[in-house]
């Protein structure tokens, strides 16, 4: 096997990552991502096991195997606590999913451990290469071109079953690559991603790309006039207005679906006094409220019924003020997160750590998932930001800037 052979490997599998989860719930016909992306896990243990796990060093302290047995823990106490005091406790959805969450982090943790392996310039390929083809992706979504898809689905994009899930699997990279780029090329990729979010209509996009902008930019008036120019131009206004008019009086699915997964969380903080219902039992038992009737009415009762349509609102839902003090937790880290990288983008020394700027870039973009569009804990994002937290919580981490990579060559476009 030649060396273009073993840098291409990474890539590939690299991709397989983010479409194979989307392509189960097409091809299989699954409910979730989570069959998918669970099989990915177990072949990254699996990997990690053959190719990493005999030849690594020892001699590295970590505290990680520790804080992942002891959340693993809590999260197990804490869904015990609920089955003893509700009846409607779903014990075999727990069971299920509690195994399925041992796979998922043992398997994030396991490609969190291969990327080290890779050199800085196979990193850089790699994403690089994840990039393009998802670029391709997008244009091709645009044009209707969906030739894993069964005819009547709704608006397709190739791999992925609708927009939001491209996006949530395209937006990290073009976060990336909006990062290392210089700043003419940085200005194309973004106007790329800007007219791919407006032409597939994907309101997940278009707050994942604003994002990216607030943070590679210093808010520089020019480019953000220019942003704001092209997208009026382009985009459909009432379309993205009936989706981001959050109001009791609003009649759209996809604004109704959000708005029921916030207000059922708040009715699960309260009911059951900060303690919440326990993992994964979103939607299984507690009340529903008005916009979850509001829902039925219009014929979508399962619509983010599980997932609440953002993983911020099945986290409160699920372990109350605890869900709670991890969303304070990871903002406060995301805005200590948007400080170091908007410095990394601006900055005149263009070496950087491909992989620390991917992970971060992941970690920062999972507030999307949070925040504006999520498809539950186990997804091909969750799965990256798992990764991410276990990157950047090593003992020898590095900033996003380091004097030379392990080449002594910079990873820049």
């Amino acid at each position: 096997m030649t060396r273009s052979h073993i840098r291409f490997a990474p890539a590939v599998l690299l991709l397989a990552t983010i479409v194979t989860p989307s392509l189960v719930i097409i091809r299989l016909n699954a409910s979730s991502m989570a069959p998918g992306i669970l099989l990915v896990a177990a072949v990254y243990i699996f990997l990690y096991v053959v190719l990493a796990g005999p030849l690594w060093p020892r001699t590295t302290q970590s505290n990680r195997p520790l804080i992942t047995a002891a959340a693993l823990t809590i999260v197990y106490w804490h869904a015990v606590g609920s089955f003893m005091v509700n009846d409607e406790f779903d014990l075999g959805r727990f069971a299920q999913s509690y195994a399925g969450l041992v796979l998922f982090v043992l398997g994030a943790l396991s490609f969190g451990r291969l990327a080290q392996r890779l050199s800085a310039h196979e990193v850089d390929y790699t994403l690089r290469f994840v990039f393009g083809v998802l670029l391709v992706c997008g244009v091709l979504g645009v044009f209707g071109f969906a030739p894993f898809t069964p005819d009547d689905a709704r608006k397709p994009v190739v791999f992925f079953s609708e927009p939001s899930h491209y996006a949530l699997a395209f937006l990290p990279f073009l976060f990336y690559m909006s990062a290392i780029a210089g700043r003419r090329r940085r200005i194309g990729v973004l106007m790329a991603g800007l007219a791919i979010a407006l032409l597939l209509k994907s309101t997940t996009m278009l707050a994942g790309v604003l994002l990216i902008v607030m943070v590679v930019y210093r808010l520089r008036l020019r480019v953000v006039l220019l942003l704001i120019a092209f997208g009026v131009a382009v985009a459909n206004v009432e379309y993205y207005a009936a989706r981001v008019m959050l109001t009791s009086d609003t009649s759209n699915v996809s604004a109704l679906a959000y708005l029921q997964g916030w207000e059922r969380a708040f009715l699960n903080l309260r009911d059951t006094r900060g303690y919440g219902v326990g993992f994964q039992q979103f939607g299984i038992f507690g009340a529903m409220g008005e916009f979850r009737e509001a829902l039925e009415l219009l014929e979508a009762e399962t619509l983010s019924l599980y997932d609440g349509a953002s993983v911020a609102s099945k986290l409160i839902g699920e372990f109350g003020w605890a869900g709670v003090a991890i969303l304070i937790l990871y903002v406060r880290r995301f805005l200590r997160g948007l400080k170091e990288f908007r410095e990394a983008s601006v900055s005149s020394s263009r070496t950087h750590d491909p992989r620390l700027i991917f992970f971060m870039a992941c970690f920062i973009m999972y507030s999307i998932d949070l925040f504006v569009r999520g498809t539950g804990y186990f997804s091909h994002s969750g799965f990256i930001f798992l990764a991410s937290l276990a990157w950047m919580g090593r003992p020898e981490k590095k900033r996003l800037h380091v004097p030379e990579l392990p080449d002594g060559t910079a990873a820049v476009v």
